[in-house]
């Protein structure tokens, strides 16, 4: 009853997160300069704050050995990960940046 419990609440804290995530990056798809970097953006920032959450409310709710733990934490990072990489892909193309947000809403 428990582990349904935790499990329930990491969807819904999760849920919250990657709203507010999405709202962001949407907001900034595609309109960003190179020279301002990755770290102003706001989707970015937003995409550190969930990973943050997500690591302490995993470490504190889920089991640190779990899957669960893992890909929770992963699929944070991941999202984070590929704001990085499209703001380095804007220099050559905007058509990879494009393709590599979109990657970062599928998550």
């Amino acid at each position: 009853m428990l582990l349904a419990v935790k499990v329930r609440l990491a969807v819904g804290v999760a849920g919250v997160l990657l709203v507010l995530f999405w709202l962001g990056a949407w907001h900034e798809r595609g309109l960003h300069s190179e020279t301002r970097g990755y770290k102003t953006l706001l989707s970015y920032q937003k995409a550190e704050i969930v990973f943050d959450g997500t690591v302490y409310f995993c470490n504190r709710f889920v089991d640190l050995r779990s899957r669960t733990h893992d890909q929770m934490v992963q699929a944070a990072r991941s999202g984070k990960q590929n704001i990085i990489e499209a703001s380095m892909a804007s220099a050559t193309s905007k058509e990879t940046e494009i393709k590599l947000v979109n990657v970062a809403h599928a998550r």
